[in-house]
């Protein structure tokens, strides 16, 4: 008996104008891992979600979705509850409870689990993913990175038959999504765990699934295992040698030094650096030996970090997770104090934090936008003139009217980026900018960073994205150890 089968499924949001799915056809056998793959906006997330009568999205459908012999709609919560486990793509929506082992033992308990067989499961969990050296610290304390890490853990706690994972490992750092992904490898030839999981990328699966499908339009085609996988070969343990082998390369690059020392990093394979073109080299940020730490009996996140990152540069910051590339991105933005150090240069700051949606206040996208521009006190052709101008670089007609919750994550971000571009500040910061985006609009999304650059403007970003920093930055540097090297 298959463990999933979707027949001819087809759905409509209420308020929808057109089918988000349309005779979509599936089928999952036990212990089988399949991969869907489709651009943003694609319907990857509404069909996971339309699988678990807990998170089903409300609208018009059609066709069936049986899970082993029964209809979803026949399941109950309960069952539902115990046999089905789903990681969105924000970690911070599934967070519930105020510690990160609270959060391990919630769902066993509402399940009436033994509390000793929940004591094993807590003790099997952190080991497998390493996570035990921070049990007891609150879920408001832990990077985004690590809440992502706690959601999969947590999902695993109810050792659950059918596994649904929206890009899984978005927050994730190269080694820590390996990680979770050999468990997972584990997991489904140990018990027979069937698992679907929706990504842009499938090289991060090659060799790890049984079945892939591509969504072609509104439906699904399936799709051989065997796929191309295009760009630079990078690995975690590389990063350190990216400004090395750019200066091999004789673009520009520089040895590895610590932050804050003079030189320039090109892109391999552009000649030029574009973003390089227009830089006046005077410095836009300084950061001088700056300490922070989130309260006094805890360790330095940051410890006597510089870094100076000039006007028109381009600085791509990556490092594992809890490294503290959040933290540093607060700091400069102005959220976050140092206890000792500064921070000096341009003031005019904004930030795009690693929940997009958390920059949206309205119902609808457009009127937020207009709200915004309202904030701003621009004139009615004024923020036409603003909007046409980013309409022109992002996709966001035939976005401007939905709801903000109806957008997919990739949607989500693009949205929020285009607001981070209306505040008109001089320094950009964005966290994890490429979360949720298709590959189209990542390199949409250098071109931006690269024209930002070209006028002057200075854009930090930090991510887990190695081949995007190689592609877009004209810096990188790494945080490691609550400083900052190249």
């Amino acid at each position: 008996m298959e463990a999933l089968h979707i027949e001819n499924l087809s759905f409509k949001y209420m308020l929808g104008e057109d089918d988000v799915l349309a005779n979509v056809n599936l089928r999952v056998e036990p212990g089988e891992k399949v991969l869907l793959l489709g651009a943003s906006g694609s319907g990857k997330s509404t069909l996971l979600k339309l699988m678990d009568p807990l998170i089903a999205p409300k609208g018009r459908k059609s066709g069936r979705i049986m899970i082993g012999d029964r209809e979803v709609g026949e399941i109950s919560d309960r069952e539902a509850a115990a046999m089905i486990a789903y990681v969105g793509q924000n970690p911070e929506s599934q967070i519930i409870t105020d510690t990160a082992l609270g959060e391990l033992a919630f769902a066993p308990e509402n399940l009436s689990v033994d509390p000793a067989e929940i004591r094993r499961r807590i003790a099997w969990v952190t080991a497998y993913f390493g996570i035990e050296s921070w049990m007891d610290r609150r879920t408001d304390e832990l990077s985004g990175g690590q809440k992502q890490l706690l959601n999969l853990a947590s999902a695993m706690m109810k050792k659950p038959q059918l596994l649904l994972l929206d890009e899984p490992t978005s927050y994730l750092d190269p080694l820590t999504a390996r990680r979770f992904l050999d468990m997972v490898d584990e997991m489904n030839r140990d018990f027979r765990l069937s698992v679907i999981i929706a990504e842009h990328r499938p090289d991060k699966l090659a060799g790890r699934i049984h079945r892939a499908y591509i969504f072609n339009g509104r439906t699904l085609a399936e799709h051989g295992t065997d796929f191309t996988v295009e760009g630079p070969d990078l690995f975690y343990e590389n990063l350190f040698r990216i400004n090395e082998k750019r200066a091999a390369e004789g673009t520009g690059g520089a040895s590895p030094r610590k932050a804050g020392s003079s030189g320039n990093t090109g892109r391999p394979g552009d000649g030029e650096n574009p973003v390089n073109k227009n830089r006046s080299g005077d410095v836009g940020i300084d950061i001088r030996e700056i300490c922070f730490r989130f309260s006094k009996t805890d360790k330095d996140v940051l410890k006597d970090l510089s870094l100076k990152v000039r006007q028109g540069d381009v600085y791509g910051l990556l490092g594992g997770n809890g490294a503290g590339k959040t933290t540093l991105l607060r700091c400069i933005a102005g959220g976050l104090k140092p206890y000792r150090g500064r921070i000096t240069g341009t003031e005019n700051r904004g930030l795009l934090p690693q929940n997009p949606r958390s920059v949206f206040v309205h119902e609808t996208v457009g009127k937020d936008f207009d709200k915004f521009f309202e904030y701003r006190g621009l004139s009615r052709d004024e923020a036409q003139k603003e909007l046409e101008a980013i309409r022109s670089i992002l996709p966001i007609e035939g976005l401007e009217d939905k709801n903000t919750y109806d957008l997919s994550g990739g949607e989500t971000e693009i949205c929020a980026i285009a607001k981070i571009l209306m505040s008109g500040a001089s320094v950009l910061l964005f966290d994890e900018p490429t979360k949720g985006l298709d590959v189209d609009e990542k390199r949409r999304l250098r071109d931006i960073f690269r024209r930002l650059g070209e006028d002057g403007r200075i854009v930090i970003f930090v991510t887990h994205d190695e081949e995007f920093t190689l592609m877009a930055a004209n810096r990188v540097g790494v945080l490691s150890g609550g400083r900052i090297l190249e």
